[in-house]
């Protein structure tokens, strides 16, 4: 962004971020929304190894965490998904199971 000023260009990405509504997929999104709320970043002390050292003090930590809704949601879209996604029963015999598979397995359970 640009502004007339440097705390003018961060008001205008934070409002600019903001204005997002991204649903489905992860972003990068809150991760600018954290740098720009940094009090190093607002008061321009930072060099090559800022972002590094900040994730660094974070230690992991996500970005945006999920409401109870929205795990509940996610929990009921991925249940529909796997039912929706099955094939369709079918009237034949079901194959003989592998001997290759389950020899497979065994070796797997060693």
């Amino acid at each position: 962004t640009w502004g007339d000023d440097r705390a003018h260009a961060i008001a205008r990405m934070r409002r600019a971020l903001a204005e997002y509504e991204v649903v489905g997929i992860r972003t990068t999104i809150p991760f600018f929304e954290w740098v720009l709320d940094d009090a190093d970043f607002l008061a321009a002390r930072f060099d090559t190894t800022f972002i590094d050292r900040k994730l660094a003090d974070r230690r992991g930590a996500p970005f945006q965490t999920a409401t109870a809704a929205e795990e509940d949601l996610a929990a009921l879209a991925a249940a529909l998904h796997m039912v929706l996604s099955a094939p369709a029963p079918s009237a034949e015999r079901p194959s003989p199971p592998s001997r290759w598979r389950d020899q497979a397995r065994v070796e797997g359970l060693r």
